[in-house]
């Protein structure tokens, strides 16, 4: 729609109201207040608002839906130290803290590799430890790793609701088959 200056045109106020006026008028307002005239609609619809803070909070808005790493990744060898040990498992628990699903991988290297047990093993040991925070689906090898995906526990299943779903914390044992990462079991 072509706009001259002196056609009516609808103007969404500050507090939200809707009202019709010529242009003009509404250029006047949006000035003595300063504030910017914007169009939200070809149709001759336009609001009175902050331009510079609009276009910021949109932005930031777009920044924000970009983010896409939910998933942390802690990373533990056969042979970590005890005091290594324990501030991993402090990463781990603040990043479920904050909400992340986190990947925890063993990692087995040289000799490590024939004995997978070892592994499942050390990551039963994290899981232990983290018991009760996160809850897991099942643990996985893959190549020259054993690892498990982690997601935070929610406060409806900390406190017990009926409608949450129950956490599926089976640790493996000695003798039970692990996925590999095709999905078959190995054994």
């Amino acid at each position: 729609m072509r706009i001259n200056n002196n056609s009516t045109v609808l103007v969404v106020n500050t507090d939200g109201k809707t009202e019709k006026m010529e242009l003009n008028k509404a250029r006047v307002l949006a000035r003595n207040l300063g504030l910017d005239l914007v169009e939200v609609d070809n149709n001759g619809v336009f609001k009175i608002m902050d331009r510079g803070k609009w276009l910021y909070e949109q932005k930031r808005a777009k920044k924000k839906s970009n983010r896409t790493a939910h998933t942390k990744e802690i990373k533990f060898g056969m042979k970590i130290e005890k005091h290594d040990f324990e501030t991993k498992i402090r990463h781990i628990q603040k990043f479920v803290d904050k909400g992340f699903d986190v990947l925890i991988t063993v990692e087995m290297r040289g000799r490590e590799r024939k004995y997978p047990q070892a592994a499942i093993t050390k990551l039963n040991e994290v899981l232990s430890l983290l018991d009760g925070s996160v809850r897991y689906d099942g643990i996985k090898r893959s190549g020259v790793s054993v690892n498990v995906l982690t997601h935070p526990v929610s406060k409806r299943e900390i406190h017990g609701n009926k409608d949450s779903q129950k956490p599926n914390n089976q640790r493996a044992k000695d003798g039970d088959a692990i996925r590999g990462s095709n999905g078959q079991k190995n054994d």
